[in-house]
């Protein structure tokens, strides 16, 4: 961990304690047998991707069996899958408000415990190529039943600021999060619509022949319009926390993704590349404020 911005010296109120010992929860998931359509939905190893989910390979549980409480998913929720060859270790961060989601029994429930850590932290730190290679460690089992030791994770040792660093610092990013859940959700009716009209379109159902497209494919009216940036902008997450640069690369990475989905939508649906050499100058000025 870079602790240049503390002089390069640990401060003497961190302390290291167990995930066991800094988290309300943690605990596996829900087993049950599926159903082939209900309300109350199963969060599945497969549908976890890490920085993102797959919802098309949700399940579906029986909406009448009785659920405990803490098997459903909690907005701030920290879901690591525990098992399963290829997908064994993927670590999502859970920011939706959805109260009927259930996790499975094959991930492991990370819970941050009010007045010892916030969740925001646990999951950057657990998401870092340490942790991560630390939970490969872990891993038990043969090839195709491979398996990551619930007291693995629970023994697992973690650097915890003061909660007041911690605080400060997750009120710093809440909002970053809060736009990555709404891009989420404004992908996920996107995809809804492709899927939607896509058949129909390629079938003929729909025409649109007739449709005038030359205001799509006006790279006058698609450029966008961009503040030069600052000729050097540092990591300032740095000043409050020693993860700055992880935080900054990874929303980096979450508006890059956006934007490239959104082109290719725009393009699928018009038939013409409609993203000009202007509209790549927000893609640009990331990459500069990075270096």
């Amino acid at each position: 961990m870079d602790f240049e911005p503390f002089g390069g010296t640990r401060p003497e109120d961190w302390e290291t304690e167990k995930l066991d010992k800094c988290t309300s929860e943690v605990i596996r998931g829900f087993t049950s047998k599926y159903v082939e359509k209900s309300n109350l939905i199963n969060l599945n190893q497969k549908v976890n991707k890490g920085q993102y989910l797959e919802k098309q390979y949700y399940k579906f549980l029986d909406e009448t069996i009785s659920v405990p409480k803490e098997k459903y998913a909690h907005k701030k929720d920290i879901l690591l899958n525990s098992l399963g060859q290829g997908t064994l270790g993927r670590i999502h961060f859970w920011y939706e408000t959805s109260t009927n989601v259930v996790v499975d029994q094959h991930i492991t429930i990370i819970r941050a415990k009010k007045g010892v850590s916030v969740a925001e932290y646990l999951y950057l730190l657990l998401s870092s190529s340490k942790y991560t290679d630390y939970f490969e460690s872990c891993i038990t089992g043969t090839t195709g039943m491979l398996m990551l030791n619930i007291s693995a994770v629970r023994n697992a040792d973690i650097m915890l600021p003061s909660i007041e660093i911690q605080e400060k610092f997750a009120n710093t990013v809440e909002a970053l999060y809060e736009k990555i859940e709404q891009n989420n959700q404004e992908n996920t009716r996107l995809a809804a619509i492709r899927d939607a009209l896509l058949p129909k379109l390629m079938s003929g159902e729909i025409d649109v022949s007739n449709v005038d497209i030359s205001a799509l494919t006006s790279t006058d009216k698609l450029s966008f319009r961009c503040r030069s940036p600052p000729k050097k902008i540092s990591y300032h997450f740095s000043r409050y926390f020693p993860l700055g640069s992880v935080i900054c690369d990874f929303f980096i990475r979450q508006f890059v993704e956006f934007f490239a989905y959104f082109c290719t939508f725009s393009a699928l649906f018009t038939g013409y590349n409609v993203i000009s050499k202007h509209s790549l100058c927000c893609v640009n000025q990331i990459e500069r404020i990075r270096k």
